[in-house]
C-alpha cells in the first residue's frame, strides 16, 4: 500500500474554484466537454483527472490559436 495520503474527491464548488468558471459551465463540461466526473449523490471529481483534463484543454486551445494565426 502507498504511503501517500488519498486526496478527497472534489465537489462542483472545488472545480469552480480551480477553473474560475460558474456552476453551469462545470455541468456543461461534464455533459458535453468530457470533464471526467463521478455521480455519487451529486457530481464528484478526482482532482488529478480534472487537472489532466484542464491541461489537455489548454493544449488544444494553443493548437487552435497557432493554426488560426490569431
Amino acid at each position: 500500500m502507498s504511503d501517500q495520503p488519498i486526496e478527497r474527491l472534489w465537489t462542483v464548488e472545488d472545480v469552480m474554484t480551480f477553473t474560475g468558471h460558474r456552476r453551469s459551465w462545470v455541468y456543461k463540461m461534464v455533459d458535453v466537454g468530457g470533464l471526467p466526473a463521478l455521480r455519487l449523490g451529486g457530481l464528484r471529481f478526482v482532482a488529478d483527472e480534472v487537472r489532466r483534463w484542464a491541461m489537455r484543454q489548454r493544449g488544444a486551445a494553443a493548437v487552435v490559436h497557432a493554426i488560426s494565426g490569431a
